[in-house]
């Protein structure tokens, strides 16, 4: 079963249309919500953290200029910007990373604490609230069905095998995900299999086992605990994205005749296998708009979805028609996406 946007529209409340006073303000937020992208590869804690920050040169470039240049120079943290701009209303969408680095690195030791992540969360919204701004806050994802991952069942079914045949040379299992640099490996393994030799298992540094996943997933849950709570303590509007990935994760969504999926090439999710396409980021607007009207009565109109995706470089006319072929992110792609995220 596929949702659609129109079937997305239906889960809305209905508005009345906003003041004509209001209608610049309006289409403005739209467009920022919809064009907006991580200024910065963050964790919770680092939004307290001042340029220079040595271990992230993009958070000195973006956060240090001005400022920076500035005589004397001003060197402020994310969370101090946002307090000396005054700001009416404040969007907070952070904790990904916190999560995310685990997925990257197939490493759940990355994770972030989750009484860090309390701490730091409670910090953040705390002062945020000081600044009597309406505040929009969303919850984290689960990352572990970003298609920077590939399941264990998948790679069977891409090698051709069963996976109670290919798994044990591979050393995976059902439930288990690799990480784009076992690709690689995984032919090198079955080229030397074929031949006679010792291969495999994979290394543990490419695959996250059903009980790593199960932990990533856990650490996830807590974090949204910790944002729900906070957004409810401060009436903050609460954008549930957890919830949308994980439908749309399951049933697809048909955009323009076309099933777009979370899987890699499938619409949804760019080259890099972690953040959205046009189209994704507009069904993420949807959701931000839904939240927004809900708590605050905003009555701002949905984004159409058809007409992003009819544009969108990323959703190939391919796909959903049928399922695209799978692929796989490139080495340079991963690389750089490592840098970005993991210090």
């Amino acid at each position: 079963m596929c949702l659609s946007s129109s079937a997305l529209a239906r889960r809305r409340r209905s508005h009345p249309p906003p003041d004509r006073s209001a209608t610049a303000r309006i289409r403005w937020f739209r467009c920022l919500i919809w064009r907006c992208r991580a200024r910065t590869c963050t964790t919770c804690c680092s939004l307290f953290t001042r340029p220079p920050d040595p271990k992230n040169g993009l958070t000195t470039l973006i956060l240090g200029l001005p400022g920076l240049l500035a005589s004397p120079p001003v060197s402020l943290s994310q969370v101090e910007w946002a307090e000396a701009l005054s700001p009416t209303t404040i969007v907070v969408w952070i904790g990904n990373n916190d999560a995310l680095r685990a997925v990257l690195t197939a490493n759940p030791a990355l994770l972030t604490p989750v009484t860090q992540f309390q701490s730091d969360y409670a910090a953040l919204i705390g002062r945020l609230a000081a600044t009597k701004a309406t505040l929009v806050v969303a919850n984290i994802p689960d990352v572990t069905v970003v298609p920077f991952l590939t399941s264990a069942e998948k790679v069977a079914e891409e090698i051709g095998l069963p996976l109670s045949i290919i798994g044990p040379i591979l050393g995976i299992r059902a439930g288990d995900f690799v990480t784009p640099d076992a690709f690689t490996l995984i032919e090198e393994i079955i080229k030397e299999f074929l031949m006679g030799q010792m291969a495999g298992p994979l290394p543990s540094s490419v695959v996250l086992t059903a009980a790593q996943i199960a932990q990533i997933e856990a650490a996830v849950d807590s974090y949204n605990a910790i944002i729900a709570a906070e957004a409810q303590s401060h009436g903050a509007a609460l954008v549930d994205i957890h919830g949308i990935l994980n439908l749309i994760h399951a049933r697809g969504v048909v955009e323009n005749g076309q099933r777009l999926t979370t899987d890699f090439l499938g619409g949804l999710f760019s080259l890099d296998g972690v953040h959205p396409t046009n189209t994704g980021y507009a069904i993420v607007a949807d959701e931000f708009i839904e939240a927004i009207d809900q708590t605050f009565a905003a009555g701002i109109q949905p984004l159409l979805v058809e007409p992003v995706a009819d544009a969108d470089p990323l959703v190939f006319s391919s796909v959903g028609r049928p399922p695209s072929a799978l692929g796989h992110l490139s080495e340079g792609m991963v690389k750089s996406m490592r840098s970005a995220l993991v210090h």
